[in-house]
């Protein structure tokens, strides 16, 4: 093994900028394993390697190494921005805004490279706490920064995204009341955390591969179970895979949660309906229907129009597919009758046309 002597700074930081570039990030993490494991505590190899866990998606594994590597290395300010990240990407928001005044307060280089991304992380931090007035100060302090020359890892759209949504949430809170979130953050994900696995959903998505996002999506509502918006998705994945009874356990989570979202009441009718349980799908898709347009289109979970009318053109399919299995033909006409006009006026479609006909065909046929 070689000693730190021996070691070759300039080729680590070579292979790394390499792998970077390249986006080779799983191989990056195999490599940096590899030389963690021969360099025990160095945190010249640490940081990098708590960096590309957050990459490729191991928060927890990111902060384990971030933590060892601020003990033992020199608290610089690029090692504190390092620090940073994992430390709220874990939640822990209280621990990284005291470690970033405790630095601050030590330090009279107010300008040092890395500091400034640093303090990024911090209005993260606070927007994680629902401390969204001090979010907003710290993200324009950042900002401020970028004007006078900081170098930033960070884009100007994810600090302004930030300011947005904190003005946001102060909207939010005159208007529904504050929402309870510990301090610890159990049960709930961070922000760049949920914006890293959102971008992977919509991945798989475009590619229907559901059976990635299942094996995705499974551990994460069991250690977030508070984000039901995943949950939904877990749901709809188990749908696409004919795991029906798992499909009705992650939809009637997700509703339980947040029934007033028309999103988890609409995963729930087509769990229900695929599990066979008609009179419960009928009862729900009516539900949502008695909402209306505007009603889902405009509350605090809404969409707006087009995504209102998706969602009730959904409802009136599979309330007529459950009329259908019940026996009900006439009714069925009626909501089937409803879903076609909505497909016939553009509204965009989850359920297949050739589905659709299906339906429509047995049912005009059983009335006869």
């Amino acid at each position: 093994m070689k000693t730190n002597k021996e070691f070759d700074h300039e080729g680590f930081n070579k292979r790394l900028t390499a792998y970077h570039a390249k986006g080779q990030f799983l191989a990056a993490y195999r490599w940096l394993r590899g030389l963690a494991d021969l360099r025990n505590n160095d945190a010249e190899i640490l940081f990098p390697l708590s960096r590309i866990c957050i990459i490729i998606n191991k928060p927890e594994e990111a902060y384990k190494w971030a933590e060892m590597a601020w003990k033992s290395g020199e608290k610089t300010a690029w090692n504190l921005r390092y620090y940073m990240e994992a430390v709220v990407g874990v939640g822990k928001y209280r621990q990284a805004i005291d470690v970033f005044d405790a630095f601050v307060s030590k330090n009279d280089d107010i300008n040092a490279p890395g500091l400034n991304d640093a303090r990024l992380d911090k209005a993260f931090a606070y927007a994680g706490l629902e401390m969204h007035k001090d979010a907003i100060r710290t993200a324009q302090e950042h900002i401020a920064g970028r004007r006078k020359g900081s170098f930033s890892f960070y884009s100007l759209k994810e600090a302004k995204t930030l300011i947005r949504d904190s003005e946001i949430a102060i909207r939010e809170e005159e208007m529904y009341g504050k929402t309870q979130k510990s301090d610890d953050n159990e049960g709930w994900m961070t922000l760049s955390v949920g914006k890293r696995i959102e971008r992977k959903v919509n991945e798989l998505y475009a590619a229907d591969d559901f059976g990635a996002l299942y094996k995705i999506l499974k551990p994460i509502v069991k250690k977030y179970p508070n984000e039901y918006f995943f949950t939904i998705h877990l749901s709809y994945s188990c749908v696409e895979l004919d795991l029906f009874d798992e499909a009705l356990v992650a939809a009637k989570a997700a509703y339980a949660i947040e029934p007033t979202d028309p999103l988890s009441l609409s995963q729930l009718i087509e769990a229900l309906y695929c599990h066979k349980d008609y009179e419960q799908a009928v009862e729900r898709a009516r539900e949502l229907q008695r909402r209306g347009e505007f009603d889902i289109a405009y509350c605090r979970h809404g969409e707006g129009v087009m995504w209102a009318r998706e969602l009730l053109a959904q409802a009136s399919f599979y309330c007529a597919a459950s009329l259908l299995r019940l026996g009900r033909i006439e009714e069925a006409r009626k909501e089937i009758a409803i879903h076609e006009n909505y497909r016939n006026h553009g509204v965009k479609m989850t359920i297949t046309h050739d589905a659709f006909l299906n339906v429509k065909n047995e049912i005009y046929l059983k009335s006869k």
